[in-house]
């Protein structure tokens, strides 16, 4: 597999991904244009027991790599219908992870199902999970009123990755 870094979310307060909060994960991403990974080092702060990170962190790491995921592959704006995890083994703080997101299936112009794996330094896999994402075109969204910021930053990524919407 050849990967290849994409450029930082426009989003810079992003829990997981904004590299301006200084409190989140600061994940960025790479693609072979079949997936989307992301590589880093879970904060001590984020520890749920000891040294072990917090399931709703490893919840969130899923769920970003799945949503970057659905936004680049599918090229749309994303919202987060369901997803479900599973913990399969402890996933330790200050220690290298790889998040990996890809596509499984988009069923219809306004659906995605992403799946996700969270493996640790070894290669083993921690924690596995799959998303329902809703797709937007930029029209489709600024019609229902939301946040027209999402959409510019959207546009922006776009355009940095090389790709239209």
């Amino acid at each position: 597999m050849n990967f290849r870094a994409l450029p930082k979310q426009v989003n810079h307060t992003c829990f997981a991904c904004g590299s301006g909060n200084p409190m989140g994960l600061h994940m960025t991403f790479e693609t072979d244009e079949e997936s989307l990974r992301s590589r880093f080092e879970v904060p001590k702060h984020m520890a749920g027991w000891s040294t072990v990170v917090h399931g709703g962190i490893v919840a969130t790491i899923l769920d970003e790599v799945m949503s970057n995921g659905a936004i680049y592959l599918v090229e749309r704006i994303i919202l987060t219908r369901s997803m479900q995890i599973e913990l399969l083994r402890p996933v330790l703080v200050e220690q290298p992870v790889t998040a990996r997101g890809w596509l499984v299936e988009q069923p219809h112009e306004r659906k995605a199902l992403m799946g996700a794996e969270l493996l640790d330094a070894k290669g083993q896999v921690c924690a596995r999970g799959t998303g329902d994402y809703a797709l937007f075109t930029p029209e489709q969204f600024r019609k229902r009123g939301l946040d027209e910021g999402i959409v510019k930053d959207f546009e922006s990524w776009m355009a940095q990755c090389g790709k239209g919407s």
